[in-house]
């Protein structure tokens, strides 16, 4: 249904331009009506997916900690408890996913853009605009407006088709691993 929504058309670039008689900002200023519906489904079904996709990466996880007996609960840092672990018990595993983790750029945009939904804004809906300015010692000194953040469709497709071939990779080099 994602594809669907954008391949039925979500001009969003540029995501803003002049208001009416100059005035302001317009935010989409290319779409029609039919634009945000697209664009409301669409993102709808991106929030869902990375939801989904870092579930599918825990399941590896838990498939792990079954086969190595290594009997970490589930619960904040189960991940990392389960990496801490399997430096031990196979080294080259804990290599694979310890490096997909801090350097592999797909993951990471993928990271990002969960947690970004999960503790902030949905990328693919602009920002606030806030930016918080702290000082030396890490105190709130001032808060300004700008415009806001905004990923585009294009950019989060993109990072959807790169995790598919992704989880296919990590499936191919876990099978050969273990």
């Amino acid at each position: 249904m994602m594809k669907k929504y954008l391949l039925q058309g979500i001009p969003d670039e540029p995501f803003y331009g002049p208001g009416d008689n100059g005035v302001g900002i317009s935010y989409f200023p290319n779409f029609n009506e039919e634009h945000y519906l697209y664009h409301f489904w669409y993102g709808f079904y991106v929030e869902s997916y990375y939801f989904r996709f870092q579930n599918m990466i825990d399941s590896k996880f838990h498939v792990i900690n079954c086969k190595y007996d290594l009997n970490i609960q589930n619960g904040l840092g189960f991940q990392k408890n389960i990496l801490k672990k399997l430096k031990e018990v196979n080294p080259e595993l804990h290599y694979f996913f310890n490096s997909m983790w801090t350097t592999n750029p797909i993951y990471k945009k993928a990271t990002t853009i969960r947690n970004e939904i999960t503790h902030n804004f949905s990328p693919n809906k602009p920002s606030s605009g806030l930016t918080k300015h702290r000082d030396n010692n890490g105190k709130v000194s001032l808060i300004s407006y700008g415009v806001p953040d905004y990923m585009p469709v294009r950019e989060i497709q993109e990072n959807i088709d790169n995790t598919f071939v992704l989880l296919s990779e990590m499936s191919i080099e876990i099978q050969k691993i273990l």
